[in-house]
């Protein structure tokens, strides 16, 4: 397109660009064939070596012999507009990856054949945008961008906006990923797939890491908030409930028929949903305080141990009941196949409340020397067996109490006949459990000194004032057995170290690993793992666990 002077289209005469002389319309179409032909010949001359810029001035002997001097019309330096050959978009940092627009870039130079190092610099610099060419002058400054090579260039922009992701971050990043209100499985996966580096082995050893993560392994790391989805279910009225049918209304306006029998308490007027005494227990809790602690273990309740259909059962003796109450969970959970008959016993709580058990099972009771058919009453309440009044005097406990009154840790459900076995068999195994101490026979301990062996003397530790005493009596039982040897002087000496045991007594260990176990000549036998120790048992049958009191101790010293 050449730029000429706009006429009115009132006027009949065509102005040059200077102003003077006249052209008619055949010498304006030969004018505007010539500048098609002299724009020709300029595309022609681009697809060897594209100009530097889009726009070509023309002047007089400027364009060589191959184009043709411009007609008398056109005004010398008059400039051409060329149109680019280059369809690149500037690069814009939120729109795509660096990485794919020079991938466009380098395919556009293909198409172009654009191979000159400084041709392919220019148009980097051109197509990057105002924004990143200020950055990369920033990063170069005081170099000019256009003396780099194009490969630098590249390396400084891939190194602002594709920096080298940290592992760490990435797995953190990883494992705080969480799936979207609009993300579906697919959305994820490609999401997971933009890990850098991500092989079978990485990928697996990530899920197991998470998997672990999730059961509570990893205590340290924080958990990451999750966003819950909240129903909107209706807006709180102000209008108070009625105390029968439980409805936002007026109690004028209720019609709830007066005759309606409440499920709970059997009364009338009111529904089970409302009742007062729904879910009350009626139990007395004892409360104490810090100052009452000391007489706590005079204020434990008593039990009895008892027999009902072959299973052992422990009851809280309750004199004031009138009958024996269990809870409904606890008969199903103990004996799920005897029947439930119906009662119409109603019974009066401590608290005054009148309340109907669910109903009653019949069971045997044996307790030692009797056995008798008698029935359990069924409530609600989830709490202990209660032995009432009913079942105190048809087994007799009262009269039994200091042979059968027994705490709950220290139930033992032994028959006549077990006491009797139990008996014979201390009787003939007691020199195995006689509480004397005594040694192994026909073996002794032989330790062995390296030959630069020297002598150790240690200092006795600190014993703790609170057992001190305990210490001093283990000390004289043990040189009173024969296991120590009191001597006045030595030339080894080895602190001992008090363990307080769980019955209250004390185990004396001497810390030898600082005097003679470094001097001794050890025998190194590697021991069998417990794969190896199963597979040997594998064919036994009958196993027996055999604890020797004092072991160590009871092998005598060379």
């Amino acid at each position: 397109m050449i730029r000429t002077p706009r006429t009115p289209p009132s006027e009949t005469e065509t102005t040059t660009g200077t102003g003077t002389g006249e052209l008619d319309i055949d010498e304006l179409r030969r004018t505007l064939a010539h500048q098609q032909q002299v724009i020709q010949q300029l595309q022609q001359s681009q697809s060897s070596r594209p100009p530097s810029s889009g726009m070509a001035v023309i002047n007089e002997g400027t364009l060589g012999t191959n184009i043709p001097s411009p007609p008398a019309g056109m005004i010398p330096g008059q400039t051409v507009a060329m149109a680019n050959p280059l369809q690149v978009d500037v690069f814009y940092p939120g729109r795509q990856p660096l990485g794919r627009w020079l991938q466009r870039l380098e395919g556009t130079f293909k198409v172009f054949q654009i191979r000159e190092e400084a041709d392919r610099v220019a148009y980097l610099l051109h197509f990057v945008g105002v924004e990143i060419f200020g950055i990369l002058c920033d990063r170069l400054d005081p170099v000019d961008p256009y003396t780099q090579r194009y490969g630098t260039l590249v390396e400084k922009l891939k190194e602002f906006y594709e920096p080298e992701l940290l592992e760490i971050a990435e797995i953190y990043i990883y494992r705080k990923r969480m799936q979207g209100p609009q993300e579906s499985e697919r959305r994820i996966q490609a999401r997971l797939l933009e890990t850098v580096n991500l092989t079978k082995e990485s990928a697996l050893k990530i899920a197991c890491g998470m998997e672990m993560a999730e059961k509570g392994v990893n205590k340290l790391k924080e958990e990451s908030p999750t966003e819950a989805t909240v129903d909107f279910i209706g807006v709180k009225s102000k209008q108070k409930k009625t105390k029968g049918c439980g409805q936002a209304h007026f109690t004028t306006n209720c019609t709830l028929p007066r005759t309606v029998k409440c499920r709970e308490c059997g009364g009338f007027e009111h529904l089970q949903k409302v009742c007062k005494k729904k879910g009350q227990a009626h139990m007395l809790e004892e409360v104490c305080s810090v100052m009452d602690r000391e007489h706590l273990e005079h204020r434990a309740k008593f039990t009895v141990p008892l027999q009902i259909e072959n299973r052992n059962v422990v009851f809280d003796i309750d004199c004031g009941s009138a009958v024996i109450l269990v809870s409904e969970k606890w008969v199903k959970n103990t004996f799920p196949k005897l029947p439930l008959y119906k009662t119409n016993l109603k019974l009066r709580s401590y608290c005054k409340q009148n309340f109907v058990p669910s109903g009653f099972v019949t069971v045997k009771v044996k307790d030692v020397d009797q056995t008798k058919t008698l029935n359990m009453y069924e409530v609600k309440y989830d709490r202990d067996p209660l032995l009432g009044r009913e079942w105190i005097n048809q087994l007799e406990i009262l009269a039994k109490v200091k042979n059968s009154l027994v705490e709950v840790e220290d139930i033992k459900m032994l028959d006549t006949c077990n006491n009797k076995k139990l008996d014979e068999l201390l009787e003939k195994y007691k020199n195995v459990l006689s509480e004397d101490f005594a040694h192994i026979k026909n073996f002794e301990a032989h330790l062995k000194l390296k030959p630069d062996a020297r002598p150790v003397f240690m200092k006795n530790r600190a014993v703790p004032f609170k057992i001190l005493e305990k210490v001093g009596k283990e000390l004289d039982r043990m040189v009173e057995a024969g296991i120590l040897e009191k001597v006045e002087s030595s030339k080894w000496a080895t602190p001992i170290m008090p363990v307080l045991k769980k019955d209250g007594l004390i185990r004396i260990c001497g810390d030898f690993s600082v005097t003679v176990n470094p001097a001794l000549i050890v025998d190194d036998h590697s021991l069998s793992t417990t794969d190896e120790l199963f597979a040997s048992m594998s064919e036994n049958t009958i196993f027996s666990k055999i604890d020797l009191k004092q072991a160590y101790l009871q092998l005598r010293r060379a």
